[in-house]
């Protein structure tokens, strides 16, 4: 069964969450780049280059007020035609530890944090082609309420709960412990960063660019080579 770890953002929220995301879940939680997808909404060619030559999937993403709803969609259809389980994190998520276990956990059913934080949702494709039907209900009645909100309300028999280390969101209440944020001296698997936090973050060694300067800065200077690669059409396809 493959696993599927996937965001979405744009320019701006790639040069600093994007990349920590990706680089993360990457070059820390050593996640295999064939099962990495990434919804790019407006990226510059550069962007798209950097990202493929990860490895990573990259799907275009149409303009929206509501990006995470957008994810949503093309997981959807991504799912209607690849069997597997998908986990999908916000991009102002990064990743401190291996993430198998949540892809075991969220094989049956669709998957929140104990703190439903809208961040992050996992679940098998089947689970991801009904949600697909659920926004489409939404969409025809105008309910401009998040998805995520309305399956927590409506649905929960088909929703499992589980730690809140996937999507660990009390930052104030991180401590450093040999290099990695933990909380009652547990390492959380995904520090997200959500919502007004990210006001107070500068200079508090608590985001990933800040943690990991020298891995973070090695990606984003990386000589852009794939262009001799890649067609240009697979570079402009959003």
């Amino acid at each position: 069964m493959r696993k599927f770890a996937v965001t979405g953002f744009d320019e701006r929220y790639w040069q600093t969450w994007g990349a920590s995301w990706l680089i993360s879940l990457k070059e820390i939680a050593h996640h295999d780049p064939d099962h990495i997808v990434v919804v790019g909404f407006d990226l510059s060619p550069p962007t798209k280059t950097k990202i493929l030559e990860t490895g990573a999937m990259l799907l275009p993403g149409k303009p929206t007020w509501h990006l995470r709803s957008e994810i949503f969609r093309c997981i959807s259809e991504l799912a209607a035609g690849e069997q597997g389980i998908y986990a999908y994190w916000d991009a102002d998520t990064f990743f401190q530890e291996d993430i198998g276990e949540v892809f075991d956990l969220a094989k049956d059913n669709f998957v929140i944090t104990a703190n439903r934080n809208a961040g992050f949702l996992a679940g098998p494709a089947f689970q991801w082609v009904y949600l697909r039907d659920i926004q489409n209900v939404m969409s025809y009645f105008g309910d401009t309420n998040e998805v995520h909100s309305c399956i927590i309300s409506y649905f929960d028999k088909f929703i499992t709960k589980i730690d809140s280390t996937w999507n660990f969101t009390d930052i104030p209440h991180l401590k450093d412990v040999g290099g990695k944020l933990t909380h009652n001296d547990k390492v959380q698997k995904a520090i997200h960063f959500s919502g007004p936090i990210k006001m107070f973050l500068s200079n508090r060694d608590l985001v990933f660019w800040e943690r990991h300067k020298d891995l973070f800065q090695k990606f984003m200077e990386k000589k852009k080579h794939l262009h001799k690669l890649v067609p240009k059409s697979v570079l402009h396809t959003q």
